[in-house]
Order: structure tokens, then C-alpha cells, then sequence
């Protein structure tokens, strides 16, 4: 138990026997040693003051350092003036340093005081631990009970001030949530909250999302996965309803990181990801996919997401999966699978492009790539030039046209 608790104080701007451990109030003994140890500097101050007052000597100081204590400064030039009390105790290039009675009787008492509050505090924090050792099992009760008040009570005042709705877990396969919300985004957004809805069942479990980036696809897939997180945990769900089937896992595969001090790639660390998820999930899991494929060449990045597409939607033992993508030559790919098609919402105008952050049937019919760059600030002329390219590239149709080597996987 000691150990336990010494080692929940690494880390921590405080030591045992610091007298920064135990507050002063707990004890009376230690709190008159601490009250005296945090007024010696009052008394240093005045103590200098005083002597310069009584030897005249203006520019006079009183310091500390480990070799010599406490110690009397007065400059060279005015060595000669300090009066017959004071005891020589070193000498420097341009100031002597000398010590008093007064001064050496103060330093015992504040190294005496330093020593009995370590003495002390470490006393106290020993019975301390007997005391906690003694009640460990009612503590550990307690911790628990307060641990599950807070969550539960936390929960209950969100849904109450956000408006949440009791969900329903069924042992059939459907996953339907009306108006689903992303409670942290709601929570956390200057502006009101787009609520979008899904609904996959027994034969089609996997939902394709299309569209461009920034377009809210990916808080999409994991406000989905949060609603059914919460209605597993007991709690009410942001959705005006919802009904969310028996799940055992969820596998989220979001963002983009790498692993360079393991040797893994940003491609690499995705591609793991997803091999884990397609070894390890069933049709008790929940699985969410952010634009798979995309750390390499586009036509390798199409041909793989479109394999893992068929492969969680086709399997005997299929999962609910939400898989996004910016590429729309995906869902042109997988037509023929059993997919349910989402499409992020957007409108072009002359002033540019609006997203609406609504998840409708559908299939984006571009991506919008350019459009998103010059949001971010892509300089025109560098903008200009990209264009010149991608009109070139899309009239060759590099990788959809029957006769591109890549269809041949298909």
C-alpha cells in the first residue's frame, strides 16, 4: 500500500517530508513547524534591515548557499566598519562574508524545524496509510459507487439537456437510428447541429458514404458508433430514435497516423488496421472505416477499398459497416453488391461550394477535391494549374473505362 501511493505521487511537484504533502491543519505539531519554516524569510528581511540599520552600511545583505549556511555580505571597501560581533566566514574577490550569534542560533532552529517536519510529515503519511490500508475494501466500495453515480448522473443531465431518446437493443439484425447526433460536435458547435439517419438490415448491412472531404462523413461514422456505445453502456442515445442490434465489438478504423518508431507507414498502420478488422469481426460487430485506401496510388487505393467492401458486405457472417470515401468511382464499383448507397450533401453556387452536412441516399457524382483546396487557401495560379491536369486526366477516364488494365480485377 506505501508503494502504491509513493508511486501515485511521481510525477508530482511534492516529496514526502517537503512538508508539501499532508496540509498544515491536519496536524497542530506540524502546522506551528511549517508556520515557523515559511516565516524565516520574514525574519531574514528583518534581521537585514536591522543590521544595516545598526552598522550604517546600506548595501548590506543577508544570503544562503549549502557550503556555508546562512551568512552577513558587506563589500570589501566596507569591511573595516562591520562591527566587532560579526565573525569572518569567507572571503571573496569584492565582498567579505561574515555570520553573528543571532544569525547561527537562527539557522539551527530552521535546519532543526526542516529536520522535524520530514520526521513529521513522514509520520503522518505513514499513519495515514495504515489508516487507508484498514479500509481498503470500503474504500475501494466507495470509489466505485461514486465512480458509477458520476457516470450515471452525467449521462442522465446530457440527455436531458440535449434532448436524448431511450434506444432500443434488439437480438434482430437492424440498425436503424432516425436524426442520429455526434454529441461532442453538437456540444461543442457555434451553429445548429444537422442531424442525419440510417438504416441497414438483415440483407444489407453495409452503408457506402460518398462525397468530399470536410463534408461530414466521418462524424457520421462515429456518431453512429457512439449512439450504439452508449445504448450498450444503459445510456440514452442523441437520436430521435433508435434501434440497434445485440453488438459485441465495434472497430473503428478513423483518421490517419503512422508508426514511424515501429517501422510502419501511415499506409502501413492502415492496412494493419483494416486486416485486424476483417480477421476479427462477425455479425455481432459494428465496424466504421474512414476513406480506406487513400495513402496509396489511386488505382491500388480503389481496387483494395473496393475488395474490402465486398468482403464485409458479401461475407456469411457480415458486420454493420459505414465505410466512407471521397472516391465516387467506388460506388460505380460496387453496384452489384448488396450496399446501402449514403451520399454527403453539397451546393455549388457562384460564390463557391456550401456544405450542407445532410447524409442522403445517394452516390456523389465528383469529389470535389479542388473546390475543397481553395478553401483551404491553395493560391489560384497553383489552383489554375491543377485544374489544367484534372481536366486531362478525367477526359482519359484512367480508371474506369472497360478497358483499363486495373478492371480487370473486377
Amino acid at each position: 500500500m506505501l508503494e502504491l501511493l509513493n508511486e501515485s505521487l511521481t510525477g508530482v511537484d511534492a516529496e514526502i517530508g517537503s512538508g508539501d504533502v499532508i496540509k498544515a491543519d491536519w496536524d497542530e505539531d506540524f502546522r506551528e513547524l511549517l508556520s515557523f519554516a515559511r516565516e524565516s524569510q520574514k525574519w531574514l528581511a528583518e534581521f537585514e534591515s536591522t543590521e544595516k540599520e545598526r552598522t550604517g552600511i546600506k548595501n548590506l545583505k543577508v544570503g544562503y548557499n549549502d557550503t556555508f549556511g546562512y551568512y552577513v555580505e558587506v563589500p570589501k571597501s566596507r569591511s573595516k566598519d562591520v562591527p566587532p560581533y560579526y565573525m569572518k566566514r569567507q572571503t571573496l574577490v569584492n565582498a567579505e562574508r561574515f555570520v553573528t550569534k543571532e544569525l547561527l542560533e537562527f539557522e539551527s532552529r530552521v535546519q532543526d524545524a526542516y529536520s522535524r517536519i520530514e520526521e513529521k510529515e513522514k509520520e503522518l503519511f505513514a499513519e495515514l496509510v495504515k489508516k487507508l490500508a484498514d479500509n481498503l475494501s470500503s474504500l475501494r466500495r466507495a470509489a466505485e459507487w461514486i465512480a458509477y453515480v458520476d457516470v450515471a448522473t452525467s449521462l442522465s443531465l446530457a440527455a436531458r439537456k440535449m434532448g436524448w431518446t431511450k434506444p432500443q437493443i434488439v437480438p434482430e439484425r437492424i440498425l436503424m437510428i432516425k436524426n442520429g447526433k455526434h454529441p461532442v460536435v453538437e456540444w461543442y458547435s457555434d451553429v445548429p447541429f444537422v442531424p442525419n439517419s440510417v438504416d441497414l438490415g438483415a440483407s444489407v448491412r453495409t452503408a457506402l458514404v460518398t462525397g468530399p472531404n470536410m463534408a461530414g462523413k466521418s462524424t457520421f461514422l462515429r456518431q453512429t458508433a457512439i449512439i450504439v456505445l452508449l445504448a450498450h453502456m444503459g445510456s440514452f442515445v442523441p437520436a430521435q430514435e433508435a434501434v440497434v442490434p445485440l453488438t459485441k465489438k465495434i472497430f473503428a478504423r478513423m483518421g490517419a497516423a503512422d508508426e514511424i518508431i515501429y517501422g510502419r507507414s501511415t499506409f502501413m498502420v492502415e492496412m494493419t488496421q483494416i486486416a485486424r478488422i476483417l480477421r476479427e469481426s462477425d455479425e455481432f460487430s459494428l465496424v466504421v472505416m474512414d476513406e480506406v485506401g487513400r495513402g496509396t496510388a489511386v488505382a491500388d487505393g480503389l481496387a483494395i477499398a473496393w475488395a474490402v467492401i465486398k468482403e464485409l458486405s458479401m461475407r456469411k457472417h457480415k458486420p454493420f459497416a459505414l465505410i466512407s470515401t471521397h472516391y465516387p468511382e467506388i460506388a460505380e464499383l460496387s453496384a452489384d453488391l448488396p450496399v446501402l448507397f449514403l451520399a454527403a450533401q453539397v451546393a455549388e453556387t457562384e460564390e463557391g461550394l456550401t456544405f450542407l452536412y445532410r447524409i442522403e441516399q445517394g452516390v456523389s457524382d465528383k469529389a470535389y477535391g479542388l473546390e475543397v483546396a481553395a478553401l483551404a487557401g491553395i493560391p489560384p495560379h497553383v489552383l489554375s494549374e491543377a485544374g489544367k491536369v484534372f481536366q486531362k486526366l478525367s477526359s482519359q477516364d484512367l480508371f474506369l473505362r472497360p478497358e483499363a488494365k486495373q478492371m480487370r480485377l473486377f
